[in-house]
């Protein structure tokens, strides 16, 4: 009988919540798995989605799948991101740019999330690559609503998905106010 695994939410509070995510893909690892099958029951995850800390093991997973799960921790988990990032509650930069929008955005932890983990990838390499459905999810603030990283989405929005970097979603769904500077999606047409 073949195990039916249709999906995981991985949700937020940073760097816990990534951890937790991997945690769990790697006890799904560890479930059955064998000589003859390394993966245990991974290869049965069909979707995987997260909000906050969440899309960066979800995304990565997605991304790569299974194998993928060798070095996450050592690629990701252990390494310094607040290195990137402006975080000095007494540098006069950092308080500046966190009243002005966000301290941190596509230059910091985009930045550090495709160095570490995604080298530039897309939603369209993403789909190409991958049979894993990865959803990304992130606020809009503004209006008080969920915003989900999907075609349909970005379809209302006059927007291609598929040109879209993983790591510009990842940092948008972990944009905390003052902290990091929301990514603002538009279309050719702006039809936002």
């Amino acid at each position: 009988m073949t195990p039916c695994l249709s999906g995981w939410l991985f949700w937020g509070d940073g760097m816990r919540a990534s951890a937790f995510a991997h945690d769990m893909l790697q006890e799904l690892q560890s479930a059955g798995r064998s000589s003859s099958n390394p993966y245990g029951l991974l290869p049965h995850v069909r979707l995987v989605t997260g909000v906050s800390g969440g899309p960066v093991t979800a995304a990565h997973f997605g991304y790569t799948g299974p194998k993928g799960m060798n070095g996450y921790r050592d690629k990701f988990l252990v390494k310094d991101a607040e290195k990137y990032m402006f975080n000095s509650a007494y540098n006069p930069v950092t308080i500046a740019r966190g009243l002005s929008g966000g301290a941190n955005g596509r230059k910091t932890f985009g930045r550090f999330l495709d160095e570490t983990l995604f080298h530039g990838a897309t939603f369209g390499d993403l789909a190409r690559k991958s049979d894993i459905i990865t959803w990304i999810n992130a606020s809009d603030v503004a209006n008080r609503t969920s915003f989900l990283f999907s075609p349909e989405t970005f379809d209302a929005l006059c927007s291609d998905l598929s040109k879209l970097p993983l790591s510009e979603a990842v940092a948008a769904s972990a944009a905390f106010p003052l902290v990091f500077s929301p990514i603002c999606a538009r279309g050719p047409h702006q039809c936002l």
